[in-house]
């Protein structure tokens, strides 16, 4: 009960400090120039984060910069290919997705290495694995056809959604298998995170440049952020200096993104 009110007093706090679109003061140039690289920056610690906290993610740091490029490749996918026709910018992308994903199915990793005693837990581990692999092998599939029919025929039409749809549960699939192989205690709060800031702020702000995405969900990003900080550093959690220095550059990082964002610039 205590745990649950804590909770709760934490999240009326937060919406209650909920911005205003009046409180909201942002330029186009303020956005490029600042907003987007320090978000881009905190996406970077929280890589950081999650692999120092969790030392057994170490396998996966590979496949988790090639994931990441592939959801960036989607980005390219969408704005370089026709709809649903290959022209030869769409056809780059489509070869450096091929090369991405022969890269990850080589880097398999195994699962059964991991130091997690419950054993319900370890099978629902490696289930999330077989199902990621299995995604990854059918975007792979889907690619390996146009490529082939490419070579063919030279004018090909393709299904783009389905392409930038397995490429999102790839990307999805993967990011989740990691969280829950994270440590139990602080779980629950990535997710959170992951879902309600590193995702979107990957997707709409660093990749697909929304300025107006950030303003209508600031309150939002606030919230999250401070969730994880407020977990991670008030809670108990055993975390090492580096790791109180690298949330305490997060936590900078966000204050002066809002401090250039709101009505409190001088």
């Amino acid at each position: 009960m205590t745990k649950f009110l804590i909770v709760y007093t934490m999240l009326f706090s937060s919406f209650s400090l909920a911005y205003t679109s009046d409180q909201i003061s942002l330029s186009d140039y303020e956005f490029r120039r600042y907003v987007r690289p320090q978000l881009r920056s905190i996406s970077q610690d929280y890589q950081t984060l999650l692999f120092s906290l969790n030392p057994q993610l170490k396998s996966f740091k590979n496949s988790y910069n090639l994931v990441k490029r592939l959801f960036v490749l989607r980005n390219d996918l969408t704005s370089e290919c026709e709809e649903n026709f290959i022209n030869e910018k769409c056809y780059e992308v489509i070869e450096e997705m091929n090369k991405n994903l022969i890269s990850l199915i080589d880097d398999k990793i195994d699962t059964y290495s991991f130091e997690i005693p419950n054993k319900d837990e370890r099978l629902l581990i490696q289930l999330n694995y077989e199902i990621y692999q299995n995604k990854v092998l059918a975007l792979y599939t889907t690619i390996q056809n146009l490529i082939f029919q490419k070579s063919i025929i030279e004018l090909l039409i393709f299904d783009k959604i389905k392409v930038i749809n397995l490429i999102n549960e790839v990307y999805s699939d993967f990011n989740l298998l990691l969280l829950n192989v994270s440590k139990k205690e602080v779980r629950p709060e990535f997710i959170a995170y992951w879902n309600g800031f590193i995702r979107p702020v990957t997707e709409y702000i660093i990749i697909d440049n929304r300025m107006s995405y950030f303003k209508r969900n600031i309150t939002k990003l606030n919230v999250n952020w401070n969730l994880l900080n407020v977990k991670l550093t008030k809670r108990n959690i055993p975390i090492s200096k580096q790791v109180k220095t690298l949330l305490n550059i997060m936590h900078n990082r966000w204050n002066n993104i809002l401090k250039v964002s709101l009505n409190t610039k001088g």
